[in-house]
This record gives structure tokens, sequence and C-alpha cells, in this order.
């Protein structure tokens, strides 16, 4: 997380794919990023979404690619 303290004003988009609130117990959330560069954009990608009872289970590609049940 070293590396990416700093970079908030660097950068347009952040993408975090951390179980909801890891960002923020580092100190990187979206207001701490806003403060850094107030254009930043914060895109939000867990295995489970960010509230509700599986928010804080840890998601693996596994577990996406078994869910689409498609015929190509």
């Amino acid at each position: 997380m070293k590396i990416a303290r700093g970079a908030g004003e660097k950068v347009d988009v952040v993408i975090e794919i951390f179980r909801p609130g890891t960002l923020e117990k580092e100190g990187l959330g979206f207001e701490e990023l806003k403060k850094e560069n107030p254009k930043v954009i914060l895109a939000r990608i867990s295995g489970y979404g960010q509230t509700g009872p599986y928010a804080q289970r840890p998601g693996f590609a596994a577990v996406a690619e078994g869910v689409c049940d498609c015929d190509t």
C-alpha cells in the first residue's frame, strides 16, 4: 500500500479489487483520494458487492466464471 500513497494526485481512475473497507483501513478511501485529486474516479469491484450478507467474503475469478451459464 505504500506505493499507492501519493498516486491519487497522478491518476484519473483508481480500481479497487479488495474486500469493502480495505482502502479505508489503509487511509486510501475515496475521501482521502479526493483530497489529493478532486476529479479522481474510484471504481470498486468485489466478489459479492459492497453491502449485504456476503460482502466481506473473498471473491475469486473461479466464482465469477462458475456463475456464467452461457451457450456460446
